[in-house]
This record gives C-alpha cells, sequence and structure tokens, in this order.
C-alpha cells in the first residue's frame, strides 16, 4: 500500500514554490521510504539549487569570496593605509571588492540555473578568464602592498590577497577542465564504459 502527500503553495507570478512528495511502501517493514524534494522556482522560470555549493567549482566560488572579503576588512584596519601607501592600498581594496563582486554574481548565476537562461555567455570560458584577470590582479595587488606595509594588519592583509590569489588558481584548473571536457567530442561508449572507434559505430548503426 502506498501513500503520497503533496504539500505545497499556491504559484503566483514572482513567488517561489515548492513541493514535497514522500511515498512509503506500508506492506513491508523492510522498504524505505523515499522522500523527493523539489527546488524552489520562481515566477521567472529560475530554480535554486544548492547542490553546487557542494561542488569543487562552488566550493572554490564561496572561499574566493570570503578570502576577498576578509583581505578587504583586514586592509581597512591597517593603520598605514592613510600613510605612504595610500594608493596601494586604494588599489588592493579595489582588486579585493571588484572580484568578490564579480564571483558572487557568477555564484548566484549558477545557483539559480539562471546561467541556463543567458545562453550568450560561455560560462567555462567566462569563469576561466575572470579566473586570470583575478590572479593577475591580486599578484600586482599583493606585491605591490606588500613593498608599502609596516604594520601587522597590513601584513595580513597581504597574506589573505595571496591565499584569494591560490585560490583563483584553483578556480581557473576546474574552469579550463569544465571548457576543455565540453571541447571534446563526445563519442559513444559500450557497456564497460569503453569509447567505440567512430567506424565501428558507423557499422552498429547500419545493422
Amino acid at each position: 500500500m502506498s501513500q503520497n502527500a503533496g504539500v505545497g503553495t499556491g504559484y503566483r507570478e514572482g513567488a517561489s514554490y515548492s513541493t514535497v512528495t514522500t511515498e512509503a511502501d506500508q506492506d513491508s517493514p523492510y522498504s524505505p521510504t523515499t522522500t523527493t524534494l523539489t527546488t524552489t522556482q520562481s515566477g521567472w522560470g529560475l530554480t535554486c539549487d544548492l547542490r553546487y555549493c557542494r561542488t569543487f567549482p562552488g566550493i572554490t566560488k564561496i572561499v574566493q569570496m570570503i578570502l576577498a572579503l576578509v583581505a578587504f576588512i583586514v586592509a581597512e584596519t591597517a593603520s598605514c593605509r592613510f600613510g605612504c601607501g595610500r594608493g596601494a592600498f586604494s588599489f588592493f581594496e579595489f582588486v579585493t571588492v571588484t572580484s568578490f563582486l564579480v564571483v558572487l554574481v557568477i555564484f548566484l548565476c549558477m545557483v539559480t540555473t539562471a546561467y541556463q537562461k543567458v545562453t550568450i555567455v560561455h560560462w567555462p570560458l567566462t569563469e576561466l578568464i575572470t579566473c586570470i584577470v583575478c590572479v593577475l590582479a591580486y599578484l600586482i595587488a599583493s606585491s605591490v602592498l606588500a613593498a608599502n606595509v609596516n604594520d601587522g594588519a597590513g601584513g595580513g592583509a597581504v597574506g589573505f590577497g595571496f591565499l584569494a590569489l591560490l585560490a583563483f588558481v584553483a578556480g581557473g584548473y576546474f574552469a579550463f577542465r569544465e571548457w576543455q571536457d565540453e571541447a571534446r567530442p563526445r563519442l559513444p561508449v559500450n557497456r564497460r564504459g569503453n569509447y567505440i572507434p567512430a567506424e565501428e559505430n558507423e557499422e552498429n548503426e547500419d545493422l
């Protein structure tokens, strides 16, 4: 005997809704209960898929945003930012804030599946270019700031700047891998997971 239960909020334009479906086989005590949870969807057709936050690219973006934000806050607390290194601090803060906002926009597009709506943008290549630019920007900003700091807070900002640089290197690696996977032709595979040569695949199609 199966029992289905649905719980939801009424759909209206601009609102969000979700549905929970539970199926349980009460005839057998060994049958597990299966629960299906649909993602939240807005009136504009966007869904919130939090599973992206558990992927390597998603985790990398979260780390990038945290390090950029911490680097900015630490740089703001440095006492020498109003001295001879004012220009270096200003450029460093510009890099941290800009990188934080850019990564935040990309992250929200991935979580809300907005990237599926914006088909004109090649997302893996966009992420790769973004990471390359951020790596160069953090390398320059952190190096210039390191030459103009004379207190602990400034040194901490430099340290977080280089950590953010490494996070963007990791993000660029994942973006490059995804870009390569999309560029690689999709070859058919057999039951063992081995690629089937094109000639053999054509013979199978003829049969």
